[in-house]
């Protein structure tokens, strides 16, 4: 009797997955269940050291998404770069360069938004938007 019990169970669960699934169509519920989105691929950055040439790169790919590259990637940066150091994107790059000037420790955030508008159907992500906090340290000579 008790295994009837726990057969009954599992049958609720998945006539009640599969209702589940199809509420929410089949792509978006595979996707939600393999959690395709935006992912930060880079790690720690290196310091700068003041007064030198400073190139560094952040890279973002979409997890469980083969067509990284067909993506719109949206980039945007909360707190503090080194005086002389900016940042740009560039598809799923995150470019530092310049030169700073000034010393110290630098505290910031980047933050990612993915447009998943890809031609002619759409991705259908789980999650858009991802965030990864850095902190460099401009090094003396």
């Amino acid at each position: 009797m008790q295994y009837k019990g726990l057969a009954v169970k599992a049958a609720l669960g998945v006539i009640l997955g599969t209702a589940l699934i199809a509420s929410y169509g089949c792509e978006s519920a595979i996707d939600c269940l393999d959690n395709d989105g935006p992912e930060f691929v880079t790690g720690a950055i290196s310091d700068p050291v003041l007064n030198q040439v400073y190139a560094q790169t952040i890279t973002v790919q979409i997890n469980n998404e083969p067509r990284d590259d067909n993506f719109r990637y949206n980039f945007s940066l909360s707190g503090a770069l080194p005086e002389g150091v900016s940042a740009v994107a560039n598809g799923r790059n995150y470019i530092f360069n310049g030169t700073p000037i000034e010393e110290g420790t630098f505290r910031f955030t980047v933050f990612v938004n993915v447009d998943d508008s890809l031609e002619p159907v759409e991705s259908g992500l789980c999650y858009y938007n991802a965030s990864k906090s850095y902190e460099i340290t401009v090094q003396p000579l």
